[in-house]
């Protein structure tokens, strides 16, 4: 695994969203990239109970790059508590239905084709929540690279050449602070983290 980037494609107002996955397919693909299967990370939210006290928040994440893992952040507060288990941990929550709630309103995903060109894997997300089309997020990884700083203008430049001026000067805000850092699996788990809660806060939910 490389450094990854999530960017959020704007929309236009006269393109869908299969349109728009569409169009930035025909572009990667004028690139010279090879679609290679279809990718999806979804996020599940549960709340505590008010019986615990003060209000804890867990969200669960599972990446298909990762398909043996459950992701999982407990928040508490101002704290977060990042945690990487196997499927059970999902069979875990449902044992604890009494204790935590699930949002069903606010499950989301991220899905789409996944594409190989050269040292990058690009990912289409089509971003959906109870069904209901939010945007499109777009993931590039470079694979030859561990470390956030030395990999940034790199992905920068790529993704300016393939989404033009959406692209920001600056890293995203969770890696501006570890650029100096070794890239983990979790690193790209926050980064989804964050965009599907700005989804969420645009659609009224959180």
């Amino acid at each position: 695994m490389g450094v990854t980037v999530l960017q959020q494609f704007p929309m236009m107002e006269n393109r869908t969203g299969p349109q728009t996955i569409e169009f930035l397919t025909k572009r990667i693909l004028a690139l010279g990239a090879l679609q290679v299967g279809q990718f999806i990370v979804d996020c599940e939210t549960y709340m505590s109970v008010p019986q615990l006290g003060a209000q804890r928040t867990v969200h669960v994440l599972h990446n298909s790059e990762q398909p043996a893992s459950v992701f999982a952040l407990l928040e508490s507060g101002t704290k977060v508590v990042p945690l990487i288990a196997d499927g059970l941990f999902d069979l875990m929550m449902i044992k604890f239905a009494t204790m935590y709630t699930s949002k069903k309103q606010t499950k989301i995903e991220s899905k789409g084709p996944r594409f190989e060109i050269g040292d990058f894997c690009v990912k289409l997300g089509s971003v959906t929540m109870s069904q209901n089309f939010k945007g499109v997020l777009v993931e590039v990884e470079y694979r030859p690279c561990v470390v956030p700083g030395e990999a940034w203008n790199l992905i920068k430049e790529f993704l300016q050449g393939f989404i033009g001026s959406a692209v920001a000067n600056q890293p995203p805000p969770y890696l501006q602070n570890r650029m100096n850092d070794i890239y983990q699996p979790m690193d790209t788990i926050h980064q989804y983290l964050d965009h599907f809660g700005q989804y969420r806060k645009a659609t009224g939910v959180l």
